[in-house]
């Protein structure tokens, strides 16, 4: 077997495991995928708030954020955002970002979620972030 098919199936051990696709709805308190709501059904969600994160050393940029998920499981999830600059240099700007990740649950209620954004602008070089999160989840 070719390596970057022993990759794929690693992949797919690791994450295929959960069966059960949730209905969702997320309030997130800490910059994954924002500061705001996400709705998710089955294997797609949809989110918006307020996003900041450190492109460099003590500067904050601040976003408005939404955008899509795919959950190929009920941990992972690869995402596209569209970002709206709300301060500094990217202010009234519109970008794409592009993340993928995990999320840990914890006590039925609370997900932990740890992601790395990568958001490609066209006079800057790609700037690649790490993405905390901590949600209350609540299935129905």
């Amino acid at each position: 077997m070719k390596t970057n098919h022993k990759i794929l199936v690693v992949i797919l051990l690791v994450f295929g495991g959960s069966q059960a696709r949730s209905n969702e709805l997320y309030l997130n308190g800490f910059r994954n995928p924002s500061i705001g709501v996400e709705w998710r059904i089955k294997y797609l969600s949809s989110h918006t708030g307020y996003y900041l994160t450190n492109f460099a050393p003590g500067e904050t940029s601040k976003f408005w954020r939404t955008g899509l998920s795919f959950w190929p499981t009920d941990y992972a999830y690869l995402s596209v955002s569209h970002l709206y600059g709300i301060d500094g240099a990217l202010k009234n700007k519109h970008a794409v970002l592009f993340e993928a990740g995990g999320q840990l649950i914890l006590f039925e209620h609370l997900a932990l979620r740890l992601g790395v954004a990568v958001l490609p602008f066209s006079k800057i070089s790609a700037q690649v972030n790490p993405t905390p999160g901590v949600s209350v989840r609540i299935p129905f």
